[in-house]
Formats: structure tokens, C-alpha cells, sequence
């Protein structure tokens, strides 16, 4: 004996299931302004809002703002979600200090841990286009510092703590500074290595002081 659906029931159904598809359908992408501007660019980002708080950065659009026309876009690729507004992932910065104004755009925001990343475009005035730092955009916790130099920071665990400065020498990134700080194999003391180059040459210390209960 076969059973009869009701007309009305079958079109609930298949509107509840359309409904649930729709619902789980990922984030279409979408150029969005950017609030930030330099004297002769504005930019916009092609990203999604995944929910309230995150957001996803996957291209960079240069537009010069004398002729309104797009000079340059970019694919940025593998960004993992960010706690960003989508009208501030473009954030400019002089970040080898030639002054001219380079770009950079969150890429990892470290999750759980502090160990952010983000990647930077440098301004390039041969040919008047932005291009991807490799080195400078694998760095942690990254921060432009108005002394010139660019700190890097990271943290394995609860028990070592490092940090690095860098500089722009002659057009290339270079360290300049190293600092690592762990509890000892013991528990018993707190280390600290640090190397400095001076003149071209590392200068090393360590220090080895009491762990304070």
C-alpha cells in the first residue's frame, strides 16, 4: 500500500531543506573600501565577513585616486580568518622606512596564542607597484618601530619567550639584535641569551639569575 505525501507538507519540506542549504553556504567574497588612503592610492579588499567578529582578506585592489582607475591588484592567498574590521584589513605603514608608504594586510592573527603574522607590500617607485616582502611577512608579532628597526616576537609555551630587531640595510632586511629568555631543564633558573651586531660583528651575553618562587 503505497503512502500519499500531502502537497503541502512535500513543498515544507523542500523549502526547509533549501532553506538549511542556504544556511550552509560558505561566505561569498566581496570588494569592499578601505578607510585608510595614502596620497595617491586608495585600496579596497576582496574578503568575507565570516561571522560578527572574523574576517578574510583575499586580494588587494590599488586604485589611483587622481583617475579613479585600478593599478593593481593582488591575490593574497591562504589568509586564515582575523578579528579585523572588512574596511580596515589594508593598513599602510613606512615599513622600510624610505619614505614612501607601504601596505600591509593581517594573514594569521595567531588563534589561541599571541603569534600573530601579517603581510607587507612594499611600495616599489621603478614600477609603481606594491610587492610582497617575503621575509618581513614570515616574522611574529610584528611591529615598525619609529627608532627605525622592526621587532619580532614569539612565545613556545609558558616557559621561553624570544624576540628579535631588525633593519633595512642597503634595501635588504637584516637582524640586528636577538634576545631568548626559558626556565632552565631544572626549574630552578630563568635564562636569558642575547647577541647584538655591532660594526658587523655578534656581540653574545648570558645571564643565569635565581627563579623566584
Amino acid at each position: 500500500m503505497k503512502t500519499l505525501i500531502p502537497v503541502g507538507a512535500l513543498l515544507a519540506c523542500l523549502g526547509a531543506g533549501a532553506a538549511a542549504r542556504a544556511e550552509e553556504a560558505p561566505p561569498q567574497p566581496a570588494w569592499v573600501e578601505q578607510r585608510v588612503l595614502t596620497a595617491d592610492f586608495a585600496f579596497a579588499a576582496y574578503a568575507t565577513l565570516e561571522d560578527e567578529e572574523l574576517s578574510t582578506i583575499y586580494g588587494i585592489r590599488i586604485v589611483d585616486r587622481k583617475t579613479g582607475a585600478t593599478v593593481q591588484e593582488i591575490q593574497v592567498n591562504d589568509a586564515l580568518p582575523t578579528r579585523r574590521a572588512l574596511a580596515e584589513l589594508v593598513q599602510v605603514v613606512d615599513a622600510n622606512f624610505d619614505g614612501r608608504p607601504d601596505i600591509a594586510v593581517p594573514y594569521n592573527d595567531g588563534g589561541a596564542g599571541p603569534n600573530f603574522v601579517n603581510q607587507y607590500y612594499l611600495f616599489d617607485p621603478r614600477r609603481g607597484q606594491f610587492a610582497l616582502d617575503a621575509l618581513l611577512s614570515e616574522l611574529s608579532q610584528p611591529s615598525v618601530d619609529p627608532d627605525g628597526t622592526i621587532t619580532s616576537a614569539a612565545r613556545g609555551g609558558c616557559c621561553q619567550h624570544s624576540s628579535a630587531k631588525y633593519r633595512y640595510i642597503k634595501g635588504k632586511l637584516t637582524l640586528v639584535e636577538e634576545l631568548d629568555e626559558s626556565l632552565s631543564a631544572d626549574g630552578k633558573w630563568i635564562e636569558t641569551s642575547t647577541r647584538r651586531l655591532v660594526n658587523g660583528k655578534w656581540q653574545r651575553r648570558f645571564k643565569r639569575v635565581p627563579l623566584r618562587e
